[in-house]
């Protein structure tokens, strides 16, 4: 077999093996393909965006307003510029078609895969072993973070430019001394990684942060900093970073102190446990249940961190082999730098099992605005992943005979597998759509109101917004009052508050009012002028919609039932 066809069939075999895993780690939802994805089915849920962004873009397409919609939020509408809008899904969908549980399957699994490949061809810059190369595209692909976030964080899955950029980017810029600062090497290369940010832009924007904090790092690290030489001795280094943390943990508290806005970034803070207790294993993970507890909030999904007992083994020994100076080189010693460097990142605030011991200095970067806006710090626990298992496979190929190191990783990818199995998935819809559906879309009405409807973003909510309702207008089609979007302008939530109906329902869906003092409430059936109003079963009978009716009654207008939990809006 020629050396061309050797590669090609071990990149298949990869391609295999990331597949097979994918089907395994999800099953039964092969079975269920066209019918079904992996999400939750609750409220405030985001699996149903995904469903609803689909809509949202062809929609907007179709009135020729892409960048703002008017489906959701109506009658003002919101931009989709600041939502997780995933555009770059949407107009690959818009061109295939078809089933939408299919695509959207379809397209994860071609993630999944290409996310893996990309790592595997990234680990072979630093190993010669395919099951070493292997071994570093499983663990960044289905690491415990991964695994946690596909129950319903479809954004953070979607991050396969990551090791691709992180392959071509070395190889765009020439950073010899003799340059002021750069030189370009490759326009081939450069074109790459730029079709590559497009398309990151395209799908997740932390991701495509990432992509540009790394390529400054990387610049600075390669023209700069790579050449400071450090002559003090140990102990001068160790006692130097000590009281410079400290006096940073001193800083940041009195920040504080003053009232300064770290936009939540220490309050999504990761906790050092994740990484050393198994929260999601279908096998023994129900063996630590009594160690999980309040130190998982907010969002036990974004302290699943959790790297794999034979992992952190593996790293202990790659450690070892790290301070032998047989083995150190320079591609290890970045490696290790970088490695620890993420997970200052991740750690913002130092915390173990919820108890902060200290604020590390990149505590300092939630304070900077734009730069604070990567507020959820353990989401860069994608790069630990993988730096640290390049820096594993690295020293077991500098410090390991062949033979030592193929049964190493062998070993590895199959304890890892084991240790990283997640517990059965729910899906989403988790039943079948309820008729009420149906009687919405056979109705010749534009606008539909529900109770519960509110307007929320990623930090703040008025009323009560039923994400699943989203999913429902993918069905129906009908405009829609209120909505969920990860960013919605003030003028939107300010618009909805002045409201007088809005307000008093709002008030009444969050049960801190229950009076029935009608207002002059003629501006909100002007304004929004909503041809259907749909009760979710829990609001039959509830004191919004008794207040609505009321409400509709001091203006003359009628409400026509059609079903239990579906009425016309029929205006004098």
């Amino acid at each position: 077999m020629s050396p061309f066809a050797a590669k090609l069939a071990r990149q298949i075999g990869a391609v295999v093996f990331l597949a097979a895993v994918f089907l395994a780690y999800s099953y039964p939802l092969v079975w269920h393909w066209d019918a079904q994805i992996i999400g939750l089915d609750k409220a405030f849920a985001d699996t149903p965006q995904i469903l609803s962004n689909l809509y949202l873009f062809q929609a907007d397409l179709a009135a020729g307003s892409y960048g703002h919609t008017q489906e959701l939020f109506y009658p003002v509408g919101a931009s989709t510029w600041m939502h997780g809008f995933t555009p770059g899904m949407s107009l690959l969908y818009a061109f295939i078609g078809g089933n939408v549980f299919s695509f959207l399957n379809s397209f994860l699994l071609c993630c999944f895969v290409l996310s893996g490949l990309g790592a595997y061809r990234l680990a072979q810059g630093y190993t010669t072993s395919f099951v070493g190369a292997l071994l570093v595209a499983f663990v960044f692909t289905f690491s415990s973070f991964h695994l946690a976030q596909w129950q319903d964080h479809y954004w953070y899955v979607i991050n396969f430019t990551l090791p691709w950029y992180l392959l071509y980017f070395p190889k765009v810029f020439d950073f010899h001394p003799q340059h002021w600062f750069f030189r370009l090497a490759s326009i081939k290369y450069l074109l790459i990684c730029f079709a590559l940010g497009i398309v990151s832009a395209s799908l997740e924007y932390y991701t495509t942060f990432f992509l540009i904090y790394l390529s400054v790092f990387y610049a600075f690290w390669k023209r700069y900093l790579s050449q400071i030489k450090w002559t003090w001795a140990p102990w001068k280094k160790a006692l130097s970073w000590g009281i410079g943390i400290l006096l940073i943990s001193f800083l940041i508290d009195t920040l504080r102190s003053l009232g300064m806005d770290d936009n939540h970034g220490f309050y999504w803070s990761g906790d050092l446990a994740g990484l050393v207790v198994p929260q999601n294993n279908k096998f023994f993970g129900t063996l630590f249940a009594s160690w999980q507890g309040a130190w998982q909030e907010p969002g036990p999904d974004e302290k699943n961190i959790f790297l794999g007992f034979s992992f952190i083994l593996g790293l202990s020994l790659a450690k070892r082999l790290f301070w032998k100076e047989t083995v150190l080189d320079a591609k290890g010693k970045n490696l290790f730098y970088a490695t620890t460097f993420l997970l200052v990142l991740c750690f913002p605030v130092l915390k173990v099992f919820g108890i902060t011991l200290l604020k590390l200095p990149s505590a300092l970067l939630h304070y900077v605005p734009f730069l604070n806006n990567i507020r959820v710090p353990t989401r860069w626990a994608i790069l630990v992943y993988l730096f640290a298992m390049l820096f594993l496979v690295r020293m077991f190929e500098l410090g390991l005979s062949t033979k030592r190191r193929n049964w190493a990783f062998s070993i590895l990818i199959l304890a890892l597998v084991f240790e990283y199995w997640p517990n059965t998935y729910l899906r989403f819809p988790a039943s079948p759509v309820d008729e009420h559906v149906e009687l919405i879309k056979a109705e010749k009405g534009e606008v539909l109101m529900t109770l519960p409807f509110g307007v929320r973003d990623g930090f703040k909510m008025i009323g009560e917004q039923d994400n699943r309702l989203q999913y429902e207008q993918t069905l129906h089609h009908k405009k829609m009052l209120g909505g969920y979007f990860s960013r919605v302008a003030d003028t939107v939530f300010h618009f909805y508050e002045q409201d007088a109906l809005c307000r008093d329902l709002f008030s009444k869906m969050d049960k801190s009012d229950s009076s029935y003092i009608l207002q002059d409430y003629s501006s909100f059936f002007m304004n929004f002028h909503p041809n259907l109003l749909y009760l979710r079963k829990d609001y039959v009978g509830s004191r919004a919609w008794l207040h609505f009716a009321e409400a509709c009654w001091q203006q003359g207008i009628k409400l026509e039932k059609v079903s239990p939990q579906l009425y016309r809006i029929i205006y004098p």
